[in-house]
Formats: C-alpha cells, structure tokens, sequence
C-alpha cells in the first residue's frame, strides 16, 4: 500500500492578514470593474506620469493591484510557503521590513527607469500592481539562506534554490532588455534588489544586534528548515527503511 502525505507549512499571523488583503482587494477590484466599470490600477496602480503628477501615495497602494486570479493564487501561495518560513526563522518585525524594504525599491526602480528611459512611451503611464516582485524577493532571500534546497522550476525540473533564483533573475533580466513590457520586469528585479539590500545590511556585524537573529527558536527552525521544507513523503510497506522520496 502506498500513501503519500503532504507536509506544509503554519500559515504565520501576518502572511494571514497579507493574503487576505491580496485576495479582497482583488475580488473588490473585479466587483467594481464589472459593475461600475471602475479600475483600480488607474488609482492605486504605481506608474511615473500619475506619480509625478502629485499620485505619491501609489508607491504603497500598488501591491494592491493584482492582474488576475491566477497571480493571486501563485504569490499567495509563494508568501504560505516561504514567506511563513521566513517569518518564523526572523520574526514578524524583521520579515515585515523585509516585504517593506522590497516594495518601496521595486516603486522606486519602475519609476526611475519609467521617468529616464521610457518616459516617450505608452509605459509611463502603465501602472505597475501586485506581489509579483514582492513574490521574487522572497524566492531570492530564502535562496540565500538555503541555497541547497530543492525547488521545483515550472513544477517539473527538481533543481537547487540557487540555480533557480539564477534562472528567474535572468528572466526577468530578458524581459526588462527586450520585452514591451520592460519596466514591469525592472519593478520586479527592484523588489528582488531591495530584499537583497536589506539582508546585506542587518547581516552585517555593525548592525546584526539591532536586528536580531530570530532568537534559539529562529535558529532551530533554521536548521529544520535546511533538512527539509515542503515534502511529499511515500510509504511502501515493503520498504519503510528505505529513505523517502522529497519532492519541493
């Protein structure tokens, strides 16, 4: 008899309230879109030609925007599973500078490149929404801190954290270079830069203490986390001292 059992992780307090935020204010902006024709990307979306016309709030609204139901699912899934990791491992008050520390670089980095390099054409006003580069950022600094464990790129081809973090960079390296949509793929890689950046900073020895570390709770965690994360485990009768197969 085979049995398969599928292990995740706690859903954290504040990736709770994270993805319920992400899945109401989509579903409000599809009832107000249908009913009233009113998009919401034109208002809390984040693009250079409104932000610069006195729309400075959109810098921290333009999360709320998502594009569809299928981007929904995947960024609130990748905040689940690897965002609640986190948090454990740092701490609410680290994990959430870290959300804020990639949010606030990816507006910054679509606006700068909007404004210097785009600003003749129809993506200055392009709005810029959703957790898609937040998403990215949480891919590349858990790769950091575990950079041998086992994603699964396209949910097909088993590889380490850091070879795919590589893959998604130079992806959305490509679509920044030569892809319509360049400075969507510029925000992303902005959120990826920003979670970085802060990492470097509170890793650093002049300011770790100020931080903290996650505490001897963060650390065991860490050290659970490095042998496994989120596993499909089958049992064969037959076999049980045979090892398990993972799949991440």
């Amino acid at each position: 008899m085979n049995m398969s059992q599928l292990n995740v992780p706690k859903l954290s307090r504040a990736n709770r309230f994270i993805i319920g935020t992400i899945v109401g204010s989509f579903l409000i902006q599809a009832i107000l879109k249908t009913t009233m024709g009113i998009n919401l990307s034109n208002y809390l979306g984040l693009s250079s030609g409104r932000f610069f016309s006195g729309y400075i709030y959109q810098l921290f609204t333009y999360p709320l925007v998502s594009r569809g139901l299928l981007e929904v699912v995947f960024n609130s899934l990748i905040i689940w599973f690897l965002g609640s990791e986190l948090e454990t491992l740092w701490g609410r008050k680290k994990y959430l500078s870290f959300m804020a520390s990639a949010i606030i670089t990816a507006g910054v980095v679509y606006l700068f490149v909007g404004f210097f390099f785009l600003s003749n054409t129809a993506v200055y006003s392009y709005p810029l929404g959703g957790f898609a580069g937040l998403a990215s950022a949480l891919c590349v600094g858990y790769a950091i801190l575990f950079p041998d464990q086992i994603f699964t790129f396209m949910l097909l081809f088993p590889m380490r954290a850091k070879y795919f973090c590589m893959i998604l960079v130079a992806m959305e390296l490509y679509q920044g270079f030569f892809t319509p949509g360049a400075a969507q793929a510029w925000g992303h890689l902005g959120a990826i830069l920003g979670g970085y950046l802060y990492m470097l900073v509170i890793s650093h020895p002049a300011t770790k203490k100020y931080f903290g570390g996650g505490g001897h709770q963060g650390r065991r965690r860490k050290a659970k986390l490095e042998r496994s994360h989120l596993s499909i485990v089958k049992e064969d009768d037959e076999k049980k001292d045979d090892e398990p197969t993972i799949y991440h």
